[in-house]
């Protein structure tokens, strides 16, 4: 892969992840509730369900997802499901009683904190739409050259990928520890509860209602 042909790749990247969708929402929302070292766990975890799509794009999965209907709908409601409940449970989540948030119970709770917790919610978020493989699977091919040794190239993109998406959902984590001062009261944060659930409801829904022919 030339150094022109990488730099391009980079910028359709960037672009596409920076956009704001529910990984972020909930790298933004983990930043205010756990703080942004803690938050990096979400980020591992949506960065891990990328290089699991990936795989599964360049072995084929994702060509499978296109020619069979039936396997794409079971992946897209599952999916689909998954954010929703996500978002339902944020929704209904209770805030902390004042007396909660001091208590050594919720203190120990909070130091061992829930690392594997944070990684398999940011996991299942990154992992929950089939409409990625397809992006995958149609994205690589793109800026392979052909004649040159193809692992060497999907390597590149995928740490290209892994790279940016680190980068930038770390960022959003950041933002949201930023936030957390100004959320700081239980009104506050219960807002911020509903506001990112809403995303995932609504991403949810959307993606049950989404066509493999929108990939």
């Amino acid at each position: 892969m030339s150094l022109n042909t990488w730099l391009l790749f980079l910028a359709l990247v960037v672009t596409v992840i920076v956009m704001p969708g529910p990984a972020a929402a909930l790298c933004i929302s983990h930043g205010v509730s756990h703080g942004r070292i803690k938050s990096l766990a979400t980020v591992t975890g949506l960065i891990l369900s990328s290089v699991v799509l990936v795989a599964l794009s360049m072995a084929g999965l994702g060509a499978l997802l296109t020619t069979s209907g039936t396997l794409f709908n079971i992946v897209k409601y599952a999916g689909a499901a998954y954010l929703v409940y996500l978002g339902v449970k944020m929704w209904r989540s209770r805030p902390p009683a004042p007396s909660e948030l001091t208590s050594p119970e919720t203190a120990a709770i909070n130091a061992t904190s829930n690392f594997r917790t944070l990684l398999r919610t940011g996991f299942l978020v990154g992992i929950s739409n089939p409409k990625d493989l397809l992006f995958f699977g149609a994205l690589f091919p793109q800026f392979i050259v052909a004649g040159s040794p193809l692992m060497p190239q999907i390597v590149i993109m995928t740490l290209t990928w892994c790279a940016v998406g680190f980068s930038v959902m770390a960022a959003y984590a950041a933002i949201g520890a930023g936030m957390a001062k100004s959320v700081n009261s239980l009104n506050a944060k219960g807002v911020l509860d509903r506001v990112t659930g809403s995303i995932f409801i609504v991403a949810g829904t959307a993606l049950a209602w989404a066509k493999r022919s929108n990939a």
